[in-house]
């Protein structure tokens, strides 16, 4: 005859092996498509170029493998700028799509003010913008006033066929030191 304890264990270490075993599900899931900022400015791009496309890839990171990944830069010889950028980076979210028929997109200059009304509706506020020929890029900025040390970005390129889009939350004092060496070399050259 077995003790009333003994039958109360099996249910704890039957929810713990479970627990394990979808652990890694759930990193996979959670890794697997785009934060809802760069989901809306991807709607947002796409409605504004008026095309169709296809998805490629899309990825999001946050707690989990950002600071692996700045662990392991940490052991290879990569540039100092982009070991300041990923210090920077708090989570981020990338999607990348391809046109779905033959030609280029439409640029983004025609629909530019109504992409931003669209998207100062949604609380965004355009920071930047480059229309090069074919190469369209526009960078949101959340905008309001809840500064607590991190700034939300979103980021679309439009080039030929392919679209992309990023958002991230970022520290910006950890890039000061890249934008002062910027603004260094920029000041040498006047």
């Amino acid at each position: 005859m077995s003790t009333p304890s003994r039958h109360r264990v099996w249910p704890w270490i039957l929810a713990i092996l479970v627990t394990i075993c979808m652990l890694p599900v759930f990193l996979v899931a959670t890794h697997i498509g785009l934060s809802r900022e760069a989901t809306m400015l991807r709607d947002e791009l796409k409605t504004a170029t008026g095309s169709t496309w296809s998805t490629r890839v899309q990825l999001s990171s946050g707690p989990f493998l950002i600071p692996l990944a700045r662990a392991v830069v940490s052991f290879c010889n990569v540039d100092e700028e982009a070991r300041y950028a990923l210090a920077a980076v708090r989570s981020g979210s990338v999607g990348v799509y391809e046109l779905d028929v033959a030609g280029e997109a439409e640029g983004l200059a025609p629909a530019l003010a109504s992409l931003d009304k669209r998207m100062e509706r949604r609380g965004w506020e355009r920071l930047v913008t480059v229309i090069d020929g074919g190469e369209n890029v526009v960078i949101y900025a959340q905008s309001g006033d809840s500064w607590n040390g991190r700034m939300k970005v979103c980021v679309g390129v439009v080039s030929g066929r392919e679209l992309v889009v990023v958002s991230a939350t970022l520290r910006p004092e950890e890039l000061m030191p890249v934008i002062d060496k910027h603004i260094q070399q920029a000041t040498h050259r006047l």
